[in-house]
């Protein structure tokens, strides 16, 4: 199918001999001479790009560019003119036309212009496609209203590069959302780095933030790039940044003031383009006024907060991530997914969730695994799901007053007594379960007295 093209100008024998040059190198032109009727027609239709002549009677150029980008602003749009002068060509630009020409331009000229933003408009539509089928891979799954208000504003969130704060207990699902927004950003070709402030020493954190080079400590034996330039051009999500340390504090904001790295052993800083999204667990706010982080720091993170509810307060969306990951672990361990009574979706809505989607996400994962059945019952559920406040006494035995490496030796007994039970006995799919190899089960079976007859 021919890319169609749009013609806007009110001088009739240029329009007609332009048509005709464009429908020779096979595009299919459509002509107007009318700006309200060139507007209609292009809310209405599907067009590739779009000349608009700048001088008209009635609404000029810069007028119809400003509603064809209010419209359909990823239509490319070239303005035309006898008599264009450079504060035009840039004011158009400004609002969004691809480029500027002049009629006395040689037709060739023209057509350059016009195959370049083709080629542009087909790439955006590539990358929008990309940017759906990433965007569909990562659960973000919710029909709630706090929920969706968050989704709705991500891609617009995603546009600026404006440094965003994300908080929300754990387990809600932070990384996803900011993945989300590096998706929607046009950063999305660009890496999206992570880093986790808590997992991560601060003597080291450092090194891992800003890299080093060979030699520059006991140990650097090569040059490291740190998570910074790893990202540069891209994301860089900041964890957890409520544990990071107070000194590496004060070294962060510089880098976001500057926009340089100072790698650790080199004394030359190094320019960085890195969007920054930070996350955290704790009420940041909190750690500000007790000076535990910096107000300056936190102000020049915080400018975009977003807050994600815990799975508690939005209870309606249970039920449609229970079927999201059903299907997804059902395909995962390759296992026809087995159908929920409404009570089990009733007891398990019912329930608080403090691990949030982490916790629930767990859970079916271990439903759909130890099911054997095609239909799962509330009794069966509730064997497998036992909150901690529910479990008998003597269950959590093992956690009083022993020492450690009997505390640890009574847990293991135990969780491995508990999946014998939950697999029937069967060693292979027990040790599976386990993520062991089926002799090293065996040995803890011995060390323990584990045997099946002991098993009721």
């Amino acid at each position: 199918m021919n890319e169609k093209i749009l013609l806007l100008d009110d001088d009739f024998v240029y329009l007609q001999s332009l048509k005709k040059f464009l429908e020779l190198h096979n595009y299919d032109v459509s002509v107007y001479d009318k700006p309200e009727k060139a507007i209609k027609n292009f809310q209405e239709n599907n067009f590739d790009c779009a000349l608009i002549d700048l001088k008209m009677p009635g609404k000029d150029g810069i007028q119809v560019l400003k509603q064809f980008k209010a419209l359909k602003p990823e239509i490319p749009v070239i303005m035309i003119s006898g008599a264009g002068t450079i504060a035009q060509a840039v004011k158009a630009l400004r609002l969004g036309a691809f480029d500027f020409i002049e009629k006395g331009e040689k037709p060739d000229h023209l057509l350059v212009v016009v195959r370049n933003a083709m080629e542009k408009r087909k790439l955006e539509q590539e990358k929008t496609k990309l940017q759906e089928q990433l965007i569909e891979s990562i659960p973000l799954i919710g029909q709630s209203h706090s929920f969706k208000k968050i989704l709705q504003r991500l891609p617009t969130i995603a546009k600026s590069k404006a440094k965003i704060m994300l908080t929300g207990e754990t387990g809600t699902g932070k990384d996803l959302v900011a993945r989300a927004i590096h998706i929607y950003s046009d950063r999305v070709s660009e890496p999206f780095v992570k880093l986790n402030c808590a997992s991560i020493p601060g003597s080291l954190l450092e090194s891992e933030l800003f890299g080093y080079k060979k030699g520059a400590f006991t140990g650097a034996q090569k040059d490291y790039q740190g998570k910074f330039l790893a990202a540069d051009g891209g994301t860089l999500f900041l964890d957890e940044i409520g544990d990071m340390p107070h000194n590496l504090q004060a070294k962060l904001l510089r880098v976001l003031e500057s926009g340089e790295v100072e790698v650790i052993g080199n004394p030359i800083p190094v320019k960085v383009d890195t969007r920054i999204i930070s996350a955290t667990n704790k009420n940041i706010e909190q750690l500000v006024l007790t000076h535990q982080f910096r107000e300056d720091l936190f102000h020049r993170l915080n400018v975009i907060h977003l807050h994600i509810p815990p799975l508690r307060e939005r209870k309606e969306d249970i039920p449609f991530l229970i079927d999201y990951y059903l299907d997804f672990f059902s395909q995962t361990y390759n296992k026809t997914a087995p159908k929920i009574e409404e009570e089990v979706v009733q007891y398990l809505t019912s329930y608080s969730w403090p691990g949030n989607v982490r916790e629930l996400k767990n859970f079916v994962e271990k439903l759909v695994v130890l099911s054997s059945q095609p239909t799962v019952t509330l009794e069966q559920v509730k064997q497998l799901f036992e909150p901690i406040s529910n479990k008998k006494e003597e269950e959590i035995l093992f956690f009083d007053d022993v020492p450690l490496k009997k505390a640890v030796e009574n847990f293991e007994k135990h969780y491995i007594t508990k999946s014998l039970h939950r697999h029937q006995f069967k060693v292979q799919e027990t040790a599976r379960s386990l993520g062991i190899n089926r002799s090293v089960l065996f040995r803890k079976m011995q060390k323990y007295s584990i045997k099946k007859e002991k098993i009721k």
